[in-house]
Protein backbone atom coordinates (compact mmCIF):
# COMPACT_ATOMS: atom_id res chain seq x y z
CA UNK A 1 0.00 0.00 0.00
CA UNK A 2 1.41 3.43 -0.74
CA UNK A 3 2.53 5.43 1.56
CA UNK A 4 -0.39 8.65 0.52
CA UNK A 5 -2.89 5.92 0.62
CA UNK A 6 -2.04 4.67 4.04
CA UNK A 7 -2.43 8.63 5.61
CA UNK A 8 -5.64 8.89 3.50
CA UNK A 9 -7.47 6.22 5.21
CA UNK A 10 -5.76 7.08 8.77
CA UNK A 11 -7.34 10.93 8.08
CA UNK A 12 -10.48 9.39 6.98
CA UNK A 13 -11.07 6.68 9.97
CA UNK A 14 -10.08 9.64 12.62
CA UNK A 15 -12.63 12.20 10.70
CA UNK A 16 -15.19 9.11 10.99
CA UNK A 17 -14.71 8.69 14.65
CA UNK A 18 -15.09 12.15 15.47
CA UNK A 19 -18.62 12.14 13.83
CA UNK A 20 -19.72 9.19 15.05
CA UNK A 21 -18.21 9.28 18.62
CA UNK A 22 -17.64 12.78 19.18
CA UNK A 23 -14.27 12.50 20.01
CA UNK A 24 -12.39 15.58 19.52
CA UNK A 25 -9.44 15.70 17.20
CA UNK A 26 -7.95 18.89 18.68
CA UNK A 27 -8.26 21.39 20.86
CA UNK A 28 -8.77 24.27 18.44
CA UNK A 29 -12.55 24.61 18.58
CA UNK A 30 -14.34 22.15 20.96
CA UNK A 31 -17.83 22.44 21.62
CA UNK A 32 -20.44 20.23 23.69
CA UNK A 33 -23.19 19.36 21.50
CA UNK A 34 -26.22 20.04 22.72
CA UNK A 35 -28.85 19.72 19.36
CA UNK A 36 -30.12 16.52 20.54
CA UNK A 37 -33.17 16.54 23.08
CA UNK A 38 -33.41 14.12 25.19
CA UNK A 39 -30.98 11.73 27.49
CA UNK A 40 -27.33 12.28 26.43
CA UNK A 41 -25.74 10.03 24.45
CA UNK A 42 -23.62 7.17 25.81
CA UNK A 43 -21.45 8.05 22.72
CA UNK A 44 -20.13 10.96 23.67
CA UNK A 45 -21.09 11.04 27.83
CA UNK A 46 -20.30 8.49 30.65
CA UNK A 47 -21.27 7.95 33.92
CA UNK A 48 -24.87 8.88 34.92
CA UNK A 49 -26.17 9.99 31.61
CA UNK A 50 -29.65 8.55 33.20
CA UNK A 51 -29.69 11.65 35.62
CA UNK A 52 -29.18 14.41 32.88
CA UNK A 53 -31.50 15.55 30.35
CA UNK A 54 -30.38 17.76 27.13
CA UNK A 55 -33.24 19.82 25.95
CA UNK A 56 -33.52 23.32 24.37
CA UNK A 57 -29.53 23.56 24.34
CA UNK A 58 -29.45 22.90 28.11
CA UNK A 59 -27.98 20.19 30.31
CA UNK A 60 -29.42 19.70 33.25
CA UNK A 61 -29.87 17.85 36.50
CA UNK A 62 -32.82 15.36 35.68
CA UNK A 63 -32.63 13.22 38.14
CA UNK A 64 -34.78 11.07 40.45
CA UNK A 65 -36.27 12.35 43.52
CA UNK A 66 -33.87 11.23 46.76
CA UNK A 67 -30.48 12.85 47.62
CA UNK A 68 -27.88 12.14 45.17
CA UNK A 69 -24.66 13.01 43.44
CA UNK A 70 -24.07 12.80 40.22
CA UNK A 71 -21.23 12.88 37.80
CA UNK A 72 -21.08 13.06 33.80
CA UNK A 73 -17.66 13.93 31.86
CA UNK A 74 -16.78 13.97 28.04
CA UNK A 75 -13.51 13.17 26.20
CA UNK A 76 -11.46 16.33 25.46
CA UNK A 77 -8.24 16.92 23.80
CA UNK A 78 -5.90 20.14 25.60
CA UNK A 79 -3.53 21.72 24.18
CA UNK A 80 -0.70 24.04 25.68
CA UNK A 81 -3.00 26.89 26.38
CA UNK A 82 -6.81 26.49 27.11
CA UNK A 83 -9.73 28.52 27.54
CA UNK A 84 -13.20 26.99 29.34
CA UNK A 85 -16.43 28.70 28.45
CA UNK A 86 -19.75 27.85 29.18
CA UNK A 87 -23.03 29.02 30.77
CA UNK A 88 -24.35 27.71 34.08
CA UNK A 89 -27.93 28.90 35.36
CA UNK A 90 -29.58 27.37 38.61
CA UNK A 91 -33.37 28.06 39.80
CA UNK A 92 -32.36 27.90 43.45
CA UNK A 93 -29.89 29.22 45.64
CA UNK A 94 -27.02 26.77 46.37
CA UNK A 95 -26.55 25.42 49.91
CA UNK A 96 -24.31 22.66 51.38
CA UNK A 97 -25.88 19.73 50.30
CA UNK A 98 -27.18 21.81 46.69
CA UNK A 99 -24.32 22.99 44.94
CA UNK A 100 -22.27 21.85 41.40
CA UNK A 101 -18.69 21.42 39.76
CA UNK A 102 -17.63 21.96 36.67
CA UNK A 103 -14.89 19.79 35.95
CA UNK A 104 -12.31 21.37 33.52
CA UNK A 105 -9.41 19.18 33.40
CA UNK A 106 -7.70 16.34 35.21
CA UNK A 107 -4.05 17.36 36.09
CA UNK A 108 -2.94 14.33 37.95
CA UNK A 109 -3.61 11.46 38.33
CA UNK A 110 -2.90 8.12 40.99
CA UNK A 111 -4.29 5.43 39.25
CA UNK A 112 -3.98 2.38 41.51
CA UNK A 113 -5.93 4.55 44.30
CA UNK A 114 -8.60 6.24 42.26
CA UNK A 115 -7.53 9.43 42.92
CA UNK A 116 -7.49 12.27 40.43
CA UNK A 117 -7.09 16.25 40.79
CA UNK A 118 -9.09 18.59 39.00
CA UNK A 119 -9.43 22.16 37.69
CA UNK A 120 -12.83 22.71 38.61
CA UNK A 121 -15.16 25.95 38.70
CA UNK A 122 -17.08 25.13 42.03
CA UNK A 123 -20.89 26.71 42.42
CA UNK A 124 -21.67 27.31 45.72
CA UNK A 125 -19.40 24.36 46.91
CA UNK A 126 -17.01 23.55 49.89
CA UNK A 127 -17.36 26.07 53.06
CA UNK A 128 -17.41 29.31 51.42
CA UNK A 129 -20.93 29.47 49.31
CA UNK A 130 -19.09 31.29 46.40
CA UNK A 131 -18.09 31.18 42.89
CA UNK A 132 -14.53 29.96 42.55
CA UNK A 133 -11.76 27.86 40.82
CA UNK A 134 -10.43 25.44 42.64
CA UNK A 135 -8.54 22.00 42.34
CA UNK A 136 -10.62 19.37 43.54
CA UNK A 137 -9.30 15.65 44.05
CA UNK A 138 -12.15 12.59 43.23
CA UNK A 139 -11.95 9.36 44.79
CA UNK A 140 -13.26 7.33 42.61
CA UNK A 141 -14.47 4.08 44.03
CA UNK A 142 -15.32 1.99 41.64
CA UNK A 143 -15.72 -0.89 44.20
CA UNK A 144 -18.89 0.66 45.81
CA UNK A 145 -22.34 1.33 44.34
CA UNK A 146 -24.21 4.35 43.47
CA UNK A 147 -23.25 7.62 44.74
CA UNK A 148 -21.30 6.13 47.33
CA UNK A 149 -18.19 5.92 44.44
CA UNK A 150 -18.09 9.19 44.39
CA UNK A 151 -15.67 11.25 47.04
CA UNK A 152 -14.93 14.96 46.38
CA UNK A 153 -12.02 15.29 48.63
CA UNK A 154 -9.18 18.57 49.28
CA UNK A 155 -10.72 21.50 47.70
CA UNK A 156 -8.66 24.02 47.44
CA UNK A 157 -9.52 28.12 46.31
CA UNK A 158 -7.37 29.25 43.36
CA UNK A 159 -9.35 32.16 42.62
CA UNK A 160 -12.81 32.66 45.07
CA UNK A 161 -15.15 35.22 43.82
CA UNK A 162 -16.19 35.16 47.73
CA UNK A 163 -19.81 35.51 46.73
CA UNK A 164 -22.56 34.09 44.81
CA UNK A 165 -23.62 36.77 42.22
CA UNK A 166 -27.52 36.65 41.86
CA UNK A 167 -26.90 36.43 38.16
CA UNK A 168 -27.02 32.52 38.55
CA UNK A 169 -30.42 32.73 38.44
CA UNK A 170 -30.46 34.38 34.80
CA UNK A 171 -27.77 32.56 33.81
CA UNK A 172 -24.17 33.27 34.64
CA UNK A 173 -21.15 32.97 31.75
CA UNK A 174 -17.58 32.01 32.77
CA UNK A 175 -14.49 31.88 30.83
CA UNK A 176 -11.42 30.16 32.34
CA UNK A 177 -7.90 30.49 30.57
CA UNK A 178 -4.49 28.77 31.30
CA UNK A 179 -1.38 29.72 29.84
CA UNK A 180 1.81 27.28 29.69
CA UNK A 181 3.88 30.21 31.70
CA UNK A 182 1.19 29.06 34.96
CA UNK A 183 -0.92 32.09 34.48
CA UNK A 184 -5.01 31.19 35.64
CA UNK A 185 -7.37 33.57 34.83
CA UNK A 186 -11.11 33.67 35.62
CA UNK A 187 -13.69 36.19 34.13
CA UNK A 188 -17.32 35.89 34.67
CA UNK A 189 -20.24 37.78 33.35
CA UNK A 190 -23.98 37.62 33.01
CA UNK A 191 -24.89 35.87 30.14
CA UNK A 192 -27.82 37.62 28.89
CA UNK A 193 -25.74 41.33 29.04
CA UNK A 194 -22.44 40.60 29.11
CA UNK A 195 -21.43 42.99 31.58
CA UNK A 196 -18.02 41.87 33.72
CA UNK A 197 -18.97 40.70 37.58
CA UNK A 198 -15.44 39.27 38.08
CA UNK A 199 -12.21 39.25 36.58
CA UNK A 200 -8.40 38.22 38.40
CA UNK A 201 -5.86 36.02 37.73
CA UNK A 202 -3.34 34.11 39.22
CA UNK A 203 0.07 32.26 39.29
CA UNK A 204 -0.36 28.23 39.22
CA UNK A 205 1.42 25.60 37.53
CA UNK A 206 -0.14 22.16 36.21
CA UNK A 207 0.76 20.01 33.08
CA UNK A 208 -2.39 17.65 32.67
CA UNK A 209 -2.43 14.76 30.25
CA UNK A 210 -3.56 15.53 26.47
CA UNK A 211 -5.98 13.11 26.36
CA UNK A 212 -8.55 14.52 29.03
CA UNK A 213 -12.01 14.70 30.23
CA UNK A 214 -14.55 17.58 30.97
CA UNK A 215 -17.42 17.08 33.63
CA UNK A 216 -20.08 18.19 35.46
CA UNK A 217 -21.05 17.09 38.90
CA UNK A 218 -23.79 17.82 40.60
CA UNK A 219 -24.60 17.07 44.64
CA UNK A 220 -28.52 17.78 45.81
CA UNK A 221 -31.43 16.66 48.03
CA UNK A 222 -34.60 15.03 47.41
CA UNK A 223 -36.42 18.57 46.54
CA UNK A 224 -33.70 19.70 43.91
CA UNK A 225 -32.94 17.15 42.49
CA UNK A 226 -33.74 19.02 39.05
CA UNK A 227 -32.71 22.54 38.71
CA UNK A 228 -29.21 22.95 37.71
CA UNK A 229 -28.77 23.90 33.99
CA UNK A 230 -25.61 24.16 31.56
CA UNK A 231 -24.86 25.28 28.40
CA UNK A 232 -22.15 26.66 25.97
CA UNK A 233 -19.46 24.03 27.52
CA UNK A 234 -16.64 24.63 24.85
CA UNK A 235 -12.87 24.41 24.84
CA UNK A 236 -10.38 26.23 22.71
CA UNK A 237 -6.80 27.84 22.75
CA UNK A 238 -7.44 31.28 22.39
CA UNK A 239 -6.66 34.11 24.69
CA UNK A 240 -7.87 37.51 24.24
CA UNK A 241 -5.78 40.67 24.54
CA UNK A 242 -6.22 42.84 27.38
CA UNK A 243 -7.61 45.51 24.73
CA UNK A 244 -10.03 42.63 23.84
CA UNK A 245 -11.58 42.32 27.00
CA UNK A 246 -11.88 46.14 27.59
CA UNK A 247 -13.58 46.18 24.04
CA UNK A 248 -15.87 43.67 25.16
CA UNK A 249 -16.57 45.53 29.06
CA UNK A 250 -17.03 49.05 27.22
CA UNK A 251 -19.43 47.49 24.87
CA UNK A 252 -22.34 45.09 26.24
CA UNK A 253 -23.68 42.70 24.14
CA UNK A 254 -26.75 43.95 25.13
CA UNK A 255 -30.52 41.62 25.81
CA UNK A 256 -29.78 38.71 22.71
CA UNK A 257 -32.59 37.87 20.41
CA UNK A 258 -35.35 36.02 22.81
CA UNK A 259 -37.34 32.95 20.68
CA UNK A 260 -40.67 33.19 19.80
CA UNK A 261 -43.14 31.22 22.00
CA UNK A 262 -45.98 29.12 21.58
CA UNK A 263 -49.01 31.70 22.74
CA UNK A 264 -52.51 29.77 21.70
CA UNK A 265 -53.92 26.64 20.26
CA UNK A 266 -56.70 25.97 18.68
CA UNK A 267 -56.95 22.04 18.35
CA UNK A 268 -60.65 21.48 18.56
CA UNK A 269 -62.13 24.30 16.24
CA UNK A 270 -65.96 24.95 15.97
CA UNK A 271 -67.92 23.84 12.76
CA UNK A 272 -66.48 25.07 9.49
CA UNK A 273 -63.53 26.26 11.31
CA UNK A 274 -60.08 25.64 10.61
CA UNK A 275 -57.51 24.88 13.27
CA UNK A 276 -55.02 27.47 14.05
CA UNK A 277 -51.46 27.79 15.89
CA UNK A 278 -50.16 31.60 17.41
CA UNK A 279 -47.02 32.61 17.93
CA UNK A 280 -45.87 35.59 19.92
CA UNK A 281 -42.70 38.00 19.62
CA UNK A 282 -41.49 38.44 22.89
CA UNK A 283 -38.75 41.25 21.84
CA UNK A 284 -38.34 44.91 21.24
CA UNK A 285 -37.75 44.45 17.65
CA UNK A 286 -38.93 42.65 14.55
CA UNK A 287 -37.72 38.93 14.46
CA UNK A 288 -36.94 37.04 11.28
CA UNK A 289 -38.84 33.70 10.54
CA UNK A 290 -36.37 32.14 8.21
CA UNK A 291 -34.66 29.86 10.87
CA UNK A 292 -38.20 28.61 11.97
CA UNK A 293 -40.02 25.36 11.73
CA UNK A 294 -43.00 24.37 13.52
CA UNK A 295 -43.80 20.18 14.40
CA UNK A 296 -46.88 18.30 15.17
CA UNK A 297 -46.69 14.75 16.01
CA UNK A 298 -47.31 12.31 18.78
CA UNK A 299 -43.93 12.50 19.86
CA UNK A 300 -40.36 13.95 18.95
CA UNK A 301 -39.76 11.41 17.05
CA UNK A 302 -42.65 11.42 14.86
CA UNK A 303 -42.77 14.84 14.34
CA UNK A 304 -44.31 16.38 11.11
CA UNK A 305 -42.12 19.70 10.19
CA UNK A 306 -43.02 22.51 8.54
CA UNK A 307 -40.68 25.46 7.80
CA UNK A 308 -41.59 29.24 8.60
CA UNK A 309 -39.13 30.91 6.32
CA UNK A 310 -41.43 32.40 3.67
CA UNK A 311 -43.64 34.26 6.58
CA UNK A 312 -42.83 37.89 6.57
CA UNK A 313 -40.85 39.25 10.00
CA UNK A 314 -43.18 39.49 13.26
CA UNK A 315 -43.38 43.13 15.02
CA UNK A 316 -42.31 43.31 17.96
CA UNK A 317 -45.01 42.17 21.22
CA UNK A 318 -46.90 41.07 18.37
CA UNK A 319 -49.00 37.83 17.44
CA UNK A 320 -49.21 35.53 14.31
CA UNK A 321 -51.74 32.95 13.90
CA UNK A 322 -50.77 30.28 11.63
CA UNK A 323 -53.12 27.80 9.70
CA UNK A 324 -54.42 25.64 6.55
CA UNK A 325 -56.97 28.13 5.84
CA UNK A 326 -56.36 31.89 6.69
CA UNK A 327 -59.20 33.09 5.29
CA UNK A 328 -61.82 30.89 6.73
CA UNK A 329 -59.84 31.86 10.15
CA UNK A 330 -60.43 35.67 9.43
CA UNK A 331 -63.88 34.81 8.55
CA UNK A 332 -65.01 33.21 11.90
CA UNK A 333 -62.73 35.37 13.76
CA UNK A 334 -63.88 39.15 12.33
CA UNK A 335 -61.70 40.58 14.74
CA UNK A 336 -58.57 38.89 13.89
CA UNK A 337 -56.03 41.26 12.31
CA UNK A 338 -55.90 39.83 8.68
CA UNK A 339 -52.02 40.83 8.47
CA UNK A 340 -51.23 38.72 11.25
CA UNK A 341 -52.92 35.32 10.17
CA UNK A 342 -50.49 33.22 8.01
CA UNK A 343 -51.03 30.21 5.45
CA UNK A 344 -49.29 27.12 6.15
CA UNK A 345 -49.21 23.60 5.33
CA UNK A 346 -50.18 23.52 9.66
CA UNK A 347 -49.96 19.51 10.18
CA UNK A 348 -53.28 17.93 11.84
CA UNK A 349 -53.82 18.67 15.61
CA UNK A 350 -55.61 15.68 17.39
CA UNK A 351 -58.32 16.68 19.69
CA UNK A 352 -57.57 14.47 22.04
CA UNK A 353 -53.78 15.38 22.37
CA UNK A 354 -50.46 16.01 20.26
CA UNK A 355 -46.73 17.54 20.54
CA UNK A 356 -46.44 20.94 19.47
CA UNK A 357 -42.99 21.85 18.37
CA UNK A 358 -41.11 24.63 17.66
CA UNK A 359 -37.92 24.96 16.42
CA UNK A 360 -34.82 27.70 15.78
CA UNK A 361 -32.62 25.92 12.99
CA UNK A 362 -31.59 22.86 15.31
CA UNK A 363 -32.73 24.28 18.89
CA UNK A 364 -35.98 23.30 20.65
CA UNK A 365 -36.68 26.49 21.63
CA UNK A 366 -40.28 25.99 22.72
CA UNK A 367 -42.82 23.21 23.05
CA UNK A 368 -46.48 22.17 24.48
CA UNK A 369 -48.00 18.39 24.85
CA UNK A 370 -51.46 19.73 24.27
CA UNK A 371 -54.52 17.93 25.85
CA UNK A 372 -57.97 18.84 26.17
CA UNK A 373 -57.35 18.21 30.22
CA UNK A 374 -55.36 21.94 30.06
CA UNK A 375 -58.96 23.06 29.59
CA UNK A 376 -60.92 24.25 32.45
CA UNK A 377 -63.68 22.24 34.02
CA UNK A 378 -66.93 21.97 31.63
CA UNK A 379 -64.93 23.17 28.60
CA UNK A 380 -62.73 19.95 27.64
CA UNK A 381 -65.13 18.62 25.35
CA UNK A 382 -66.69 21.70 23.77
CA UNK A 383 -65.42 22.95 20.68
CA UNK A 384 -64.07 26.21 19.60
CA UNK A 385 -61.99 26.55 23.52
CA UNK A 386 -58.71 28.14 22.40
CA UNK A 387 -56.07 26.73 24.91
CA UNK A 388 -53.95 30.13 25.52
CA UNK A 389 -50.70 31.03 27.39
CA UNK A 390 -50.33 33.24 30.35
CA UNK A 391 -47.14 35.07 29.16
CA UNK A 392 -46.21 36.73 32.43
CA UNK A 393 -45.63 33.03 33.95
CA UNK A 394 -42.56 31.11 33.87
CA UNK A 395 -40.63 30.13 30.77
CA UNK A 396 -39.36 26.54 31.98
CA UNK A 397 -42.98 26.06 33.42
CA UNK A 398 -45.61 27.85 31.29
CA UNK A 399 -49.09 28.09 32.54
CA UNK A 400 -51.77 27.32 29.67
CA UNK A 401 -55.33 28.16 30.55
CA UNK A 402 -58.92 28.25 28.19
CA UNK A 403 -59.72 31.19 26.50
CA UNK A 404 -62.12 33.43 28.28
CA UNK A 405 -65.80 33.25 27.05
CA UNK A 406 -66.11 37.43 26.86
CA UNK A 407 -63.25 37.09 24.00
CA UNK A 408 -65.36 34.70 22.46
CA UNK A 409 -63.21 31.60 23.58
CA UNK A 410 -60.24 32.60 21.41
CA UNK A 411 -58.14 35.26 20.52
CA UNK A 412 -56.15 34.20 16.71
CA UNK A 413 -53.06 37.06 15.99
CA UNK A 414 -54.73 38.90 19.05
CA UNK A 415 -53.12 39.51 22.58
CA UNK A 416 -54.68 36.57 24.53
CA UNK A 417 -57.81 37.29 26.40
CA UNK A 418 -55.71 35.88 29.79
CA UNK A 419 -53.61 39.23 29.79
CA UNK A 420 -56.53 41.02 28.90
CA UNK A 421 -57.86 39.68 32.45
CA UNK A 422 -54.55 41.07 33.97
CA UNK A 423 -54.83 44.54 32.61
CA UNK A 424 -58.88 44.96 33.29
CA UNK A 425 -57.52 43.51 37.23
CA UNK A 426 -54.87 46.08 36.64
CA UNK A 427 -57.16 48.91 36.16
CA UNK A 428 -59.71 47.44 39.02
CA UNK A 429 -56.89 47.89 41.46
CA UNK A 430 -56.14 51.27 39.81
CA UNK A 431 -59.62 52.67 39.73
CA UNK A 432 -59.97 51.80 43.94
CA UNK A 433 -57.52 55.01 44.07
CA UNK A 434 -59.03 57.08 41.84
CA UNK A 435 -61.28 60.01 43.49
CA UNK A 436 -62.99 63.00 42.34
CA UNK A 437 -59.94 65.47 42.81
CA UNK A 438 -57.46 62.62 40.61
CA UNK A 439 -60.65 63.58 37.42
CA UNK A 440 -60.33 67.01 38.08
CA UNK A 441 -56.40 66.59 38.16
CA UNK A 442 -56.93 65.18 34.57
CA UNK A 443 -59.43 66.88 33.32
CA UNK A 444 -57.43 70.52 33.78
CA UNK A 445 -54.39 68.90 31.84
CA UNK A 446 -56.43 67.69 28.98
CA UNK A 447 -58.37 70.40 28.28
CA UNK A 448 -60.06 69.35 25.15
CA UNK A 449 -61.64 66.10 26.29
CA UNK A 450 -65.11 65.92 27.42
CA UNK A 451 -65.56 65.78 31.07
CA UNK A 452 -69.36 64.32 32.18
CA UNK A 453 -71.19 64.08 35.74
CA UNK A 454 -74.10 62.06 36.02
CA UNK A 455 -76.31 61.13 39.47
CA UNK A 456 -77.33 57.46 39.59
CA UNK A 457 -80.28 55.68 41.99
CA UNK A 458 -78.40 51.84 43.26
CA UNK A 459 -81.04 50.77 40.46
CA UNK A 460 -79.23 52.57 37.68
CA UNK A 461 -81.71 55.42 37.08
CA UNK A 462 -80.48 58.62 36.19
CA UNK A 463 -81.54 61.67 38.53
CA UNK A 464 -78.78 64.06 36.82
CA UNK A 465 -76.47 64.85 34.11
CA UNK A 466 -74.70 67.56 32.69
CA UNK A 467 -71.26 67.78 30.76
CA UNK A 468 -68.79 70.01 28.86
CA UNK A 469 -68.05 73.37 30.70
CA UNK A 470 -70.93 73.16 33.24
CA UNK A 471 -69.88 69.83 34.33
CA UNK A 472 -66.38 70.96 34.50
CA UNK A 473 -67.68 73.69 37.02
CA UNK A 474 -69.87 71.14 39.50
CA UNK A 475 -66.51 68.60 39.67
CA UNK A 476 -64.88 71.73 41.23
CA UNK A 477 -67.21 72.11 43.29
CA UNK A 478 -67.47 68.79 44.51
CA UNK A 479 -63.64 68.39 44.42
CA UNK A 480 -63.94 70.80 47.33
CA UNK A 481 -66.87 70.19 49.16
CA UNK A 482 -69.34 67.10 48.62
CA UNK A 483 -71.97 68.95 50.50
CA UNK A 484 -72.58 70.97 47.23
CA UNK A 485 -74.89 68.05 46.27
CA UNK A 486 -77.33 69.51 47.78
CA UNK A 487 -76.92 72.26 45.44
CA UNK A 488 -78.23 70.56 42.75
CA UNK A 489 -81.63 70.66 40.89
CA UNK A 490 -82.97 66.96 42.36
CA UNK A 491 -83.87 65.64 45.10
CA UNK A 492 -81.24 63.88 47.30
CA UNK A 493 -82.29 60.57 49.35
CA UNK A 494 -80.78 57.41 50.81
CA UNK A 495 -77.79 55.86 48.79
CA UNK A 496 -76.57 57.33 45.54
CA UNK A 497 -73.58 56.28 43.26
CA UNK A 498 -71.95 59.64 41.23
CA UNK A 499 -70.43 58.67 37.73
CA UNK A 500 -67.96 60.70 36.43
CA UNK A 501 -66.28 60.18 32.98
CA UNK A 502 -63.14 62.17 30.73
CA UNK A 503 -63.39 60.91 26.94
CA UNK A 504 -61.23 61.86 24.71
CA UNK A 505 -61.33 63.63 21.12
CA UNK A 506 -62.55 60.53 19.39
CA UNK A 507 -65.52 59.62 22.03
CA UNK A 508 -63.15 57.08 23.53
CA UNK A 509 -63.78 57.18 27.66
CA UNK A 510 -60.07 57.22 29.10
CA UNK A 511 -61.11 57.75 32.50
CA UNK A 512 -63.72 57.29 34.62
CA UNK A 513 -64.95 57.12 38.61
CA UNK A 514 -67.86 55.80 40.15
CA UNK A 515 -68.17 56.72 43.75
CA UNK A 516 -70.94 55.73 45.87
CA UNK A 517 -72.12 58.09 48.24
CA UNK A 518 -74.81 58.97 51.14
CA UNK A 519 -75.83 62.50 51.19
CA UNK A 520 -75.66 64.09 54.50
CA UNK A 521 -78.67 66.03 55.27
CA UNK A 522 -78.15 69.82 56.12
CA UNK A 523 -78.41 70.94 59.59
Amino acid sequence: MRESTRYTIILYIAIGLYLLLGIPLSAQNWQADLSNNGQPSTLTWRHDTEAFEIAKGWLSLAAPRARGRKIITTNITLGKRMRWQGIVRLDQPTSAHNHAYILLCCYEQDTPTQQYDYLALSIGGGERRSVALVSLRIHWRSHLQGDQRLKLINEQPLLDTSELPEALTQGLRYDVRYSPEGVLALRLLRDQTGRKLYAEQTEWHMTPPKSNSLGIICVYTATRHRGMHFSGLRLDDTWPSQEDDTREEATPSGTPEQALMLSEVMANPRAGAPEYIELYNPNESSTSLENYRLGVGKSRGQLKLVSLGDLDELPAKSYTALSVAPEDLCRHYPDAPTERVKGIALPRLSNTGCLIALYRGEELVDELLYTPDLLERGLKSKRGIALERELGGSSTEPRWRSARARAGYATPAAPNSLEADNELEDKRQADKHKNIEDLLRLAEEQSKWLLSLHLYTPTGAELWGVSGSTARQWVRRLAHNLGHLHDLPTRLQGQLILVARLSDTSGQIREQMIQRIIPIARP
